[in-house]
């Protein structure tokens, strides 16, 4: 059996003021690098055989965290970089809104379907994604494994194993260093354990 510890990296000041952030090279806040402190903490509970982030900074500075602890290495992966949100990246949430009406109204209601100026379809970056995880499935059987990504690839990455249509996008959550649990048997049956869970922020 894999045991999948799939973690989203701490705040950023992009963050903090609801700027969407994508491929930006977005480093962590105060208030981050002490969420990945407290993560780290609880992560160091657990029998860790592997730890791998995305490529963008926040997601490594979080994984740093944890991997000084558990005294691993960190493999690096752009495959679980966050979803390239082209035009968007650096806006607010209501600014998108705003400068792009029928764009936003169709990302929020069929996010499938979403053609974001610049950006990435949400069916390629699930592809991009599933493909990073077979990748590290199939060098690293009957191990628990970290991997530090971003919200967007976290829950593509979740309906992919549970076999849930990624139109069911904004139906999930991910919140800063939340921690999520999913068993992969040997049939390839995936059990999801833990979601979205961010209790160690309240150690």
């Amino acid at each position: 059996m894999n045991r999948l510890y799939l973690i989203r990296h701490g705040e950023t000041e992009w963050n903090l003021y609801n700027k969407t952030q994508g491929c930006r090279d977005i480093p962590l806040n105060d208030n981050g690098r002490h969420q990945s402190m407290m993560l780290a903490r609880r992560m160091s509970m657990y029998n860790i055989d592997k730890i791998y982030s995305s490529d963008l900074r926040r997601a490594v500075e979080t994984a740093s965290y944890i991997a000084e602890i558990l005294k691993k290495d960190i493999i690096r992966m752009k495959e679980f970089r966050e979803i390239n949100f082209g035009l968007w990246e650096g806006l607010t949430f209501e600014e998108i809104k705003k400068n792009y009406p029928e764009e936003h109204k169709v990302w929020k209601e069929t996010p499938h379907n979403a053609k974001i100026p610049g950006g990435e379809m949400l069916k390629d970056v699930y592809e991009r994604v599933m493909v990073g995880l077979r990748k590290v499935l199939d060098e690293s059987s009957n191990q628990d494994i970290i991997i530090v990504s971003h919200g967007g690839p976290i829950k593509l990455m979740v309906l992919g194993l549970l076999g849930i249509d990624i139109s069911k996008y904004n139906r999930f959550r991910q919140d800063n260093t939340a921690v999520n649990i999913i068993e992969i048997y040997e049939n390839k049956n995936a059990v999801l354990t833990l979601y979205n869970d961010t209790r160690h922020l309240l150690w």
